[in-house]
């Protein structure tokens, strides 16, 4: 009995050939993809082509009576060009995040560890947050990290030497979310996440706590069992985007994940440079400093390339990537090596594809998801490309 495979691209109007033998493209308008039908049961190497596109190759099995799916297959340019955004010169070089709406970008100089906010449209005038979160909070408090409101493009949630703060940078008021420095936090939806510890508890362990952005109250999520240890430091959170796991690392580089909906939490791996929450909130990536990156399934899945949750998939890598982010579609992954940025695909069926994109420091550049433009700062000069 015969199966099938169902292919869909981006771009479209592609050039198709399984095993040697042309297929024709029959995605549009109404079809979102192409269905090769009739197919007997084994291997195919399946190749997609389009001109001034680098290729996309994997070999797909297919099973009787089903069909195999190659749903998120993204075709990457041979020649990407970078569009200038402004060329005013821009106080600082490293990008630390582009606001929810996509109009406002805030910038670092690590130099003096001044963060600046600009408007993407017109980054003529600099904002300095510094100046102005220590004359609007009347503190000398350092700043040690800023992250965008979650709804409001004129406020900053800001981390101090001595507290947490949200800035409001237009009409230049200040409030406080907590006057104590929290061990670590994030901020998702409408609630910023933070762990300190545990006041209600005798041994003092911690528990993660949230901050409603729009009641402005506070709520405990997740208290550590007692077993744990008061003594373990914890240097960075990420809260899935559908805020039901987190992830939390500690001064080993050891990850642990919590799971809101079961009240549990478990070691998840050892020896980790970098971690990351996809898009869908499904899969956690992580990336350990042996040059391997893996990803972890959340939860069953069906369509594409199945998995089942608790699965664990890894790719061997040549070196040591900086950094990671996910792609906006969850089953892509941008990689930041020392001197160039890369696309790769999280499907391990082989081969597996892996696209250098730009010849970009690691740290050096900013996914946004929203607009899915990379941006980095060159010569004091903003700029930026699609993927």
């Amino acid at each position: 009995k015969t199966g099938g495979i169902f292919i869909r691209t981006s771009p479209r109007d592609v050039a198709i050939r399984v095993d040697g033998q042309d297929i024709s493209d029959q995605s549009g308008f109404i079809q979102q993809g192409t269905l090769i039908p009739n197919l007997i049961p084994k291997t195919y190497r399946v190749e997609i082509k389009k001109e001034g596109y680098f290729p996309w190759v994997k070999n797909l099995k297919v099973e009787p009576q089903l069909v195999t799916q190659a749903l998120h297959i993204v075709l990457v340019p041979k020649t990407i060009k970078e569009e200038l955004v402004s060329a005013s010169r821009l106080r600082g070089e490293h990008i630390e995040v582009l606001t929810n709406t996509g109009k406002k970008i805030i910038i670092q100089d690590t130099k003096s560890k001044t963060y600046y906010v600009y408007d993407v449209t017109n980054p003529a005038v600099a904002f300095n947050i510094n100046v102005n979160f220590a004359n609007t909070a009347k503190t000398s408090e350092a700043i040690v990290r800023i992250a965008p409101h979650s709804f409001d493009p004129n406020k900053l949630i800001i981390e101090s030497t001595k507290g947490l703060y949200i800035l409001d940078t237009l009409r230049l008021t200040a409030e406080t979310i907590q006057k104590n420095r929290p061990i670590a936090w994030n901020v998702q939806g409408s609630s910023v996440y933070y762990l300190r510890k545990n006041t209600s508890s005798s041994s003092a362990v911690y528990a993660l706590y949230s901050w409603n952005l729009v009641l402005k109250n506070e709520n405990q999520v997740f208290a550590f069992p007692e077993t744990a240890s008061s003594s373990q430091r914890f240097t960075d959170i990420e809260v899935a985007q559908t805020q039901n796991r987190i992830v939390l690392l500690d001064s080993e580089h050891a990850i642990y994940l919590i799971d809101l909906t079961q009240n549990t939490m478990k070691k998840a791996a050892s020896a980790i440079t970098d971690f990351a929450f996809s898009p869908d909130g499904r899969k956690l990536a992580f990336l350990s400093s042996n040059k391997k990156l893996q990803i972890l399934f959340l939860d069953d899945v069906d369509a594409d390339n199945p998995k089942q949750r608790g699965d664990i998939i890894a790719f061997e890598l040549a070196e040591q990537p900086r950094t990671i982010m996910w792609h906006k579609d969850s089953y892509h992954i941008l990689m930041g090596y020392a001197g160039a940025l890369h696309l790769k695909e999280i499907d391990d069926r082989l081969p597996n594809n892996d696209y250098a994109l730009k010849e970009i420091p690691g740290d050096a550049f900013y996914y946004d998801k929203n607009s899915d433009f990379v941006y980095s700062v060159k010569n004091s000069s903003l700029y930026r490309f699609p993927i």
